[in-house]
């Protein structure tokens, strides 16, 4: 799986809800696509262990729930049912963990990823290596180049954009490593106000190279709650705010006679 694009994913689960037979809520308009929020997508090569997907579907009591005649035993018991049909339907790499059917006015997906958790197989030489000076590279500035792309034009050759420099220290929040597994950890914070640092960046400026895609697994997808960051799985129901409704203005005694 982690060789399959993100688009081609797309593509895949809604074949699996056929399968399955459970019927995908479509978006309206000209071109009608099914209801579905991913997290954020990844390199093709990099694997994923707990990964999460906002899925609107069509249940048979969907108008009950929709009524809020739904208990949570209801939620429960549809919730169990929908992932033995899941699990059936999945393609070969695909494992259903969990599945939660969501009470009304829940916050989706893309108001709740915040971090993720990476690893990467160095090996037990490299790990080593980078755990000797993984504190010296943490205390200085971790910035690597980003080259620039082609711009684009109709079968004309035009020249690369200039290289950026991006700050990956801005979004590391951890690291270490495990030198008896090979392995290195590190914790990033995902920011949707601009571009961030990418995992493959984040590797090259702790390690001091490039690393290959397929060496990387993202192992959860994490959200904050209260001070704490944690796994989208155990965090539970999460509801946004409510707005104070405005007040009402006074009317003035000529406007009521």
């Amino acid at each position: 799986m982690r060789f399959m694009g993100h688009l081609d994913l797309t593509r895949v689960l809604p074949r699996m809800l056929r399968r399955a037979g459970v019927e995908a809520a479509f978006s309206r308009g000209f071109n009608p696509v099914p209801r579905m929020s991913f997290g954020p997508a990844l390199a093709l090569g990099v694997g994923a262990r707990e990964e999460v997907v906002d899925l609107d579907v069509l249940l048979p009591r969907s108008d009950a729930d929709m009524a809020g005649l739904w208990s949570d035993d209801d939620r429960l018991r549809e919730a169990l049912l929908l992932r033995e049909r899941f699990a059936a339907a999945a393609p070969p790499g695909i494992d259903i963990l969990d599945v939660r059917v969501l009470v009304q006015g829940e916050r989706r997906l893309g108001e709740l990823v915040a971090a993720a958790d990476y690893a990467v197989d160095l090996g037990p030489e490299l790990a080593a290596e980078v755990a000797a000076g993984l504190a010296e590279r943490l205390a200085g500035p971790l910035q690597v180049e980003r080259a620039g792309k082609a711009k684009s034009g109709r079968g004309l050759k035009r020249p690369m954009g200039e290289a950026t420099a991006v700050d990956v220290g801005a979004a590391l929040l951890h690291a270490d490593v495990d030198v008896a597994a090979g392995l290195l950890r590190f914790r990033v914070r995902l920011s949707s106000d601009g571009p961030g640092a990418r995992p493959r960046e984040v590797v090259q400026a702790l390690v001091g190279a490039v690393v290959p895609d397929h060496k990387l697994v993202r192992e959860r997808l994490l959200a904050r709650s209260g001070d704490e960051l944690v796994s989208l799985r155990a965090l539970g129901p999460t509801f946004a705010p409510k707005k104070p409704r405005p007040e009402a203005e006074p009317v003035a005694p000529d406007m009521l006679a």
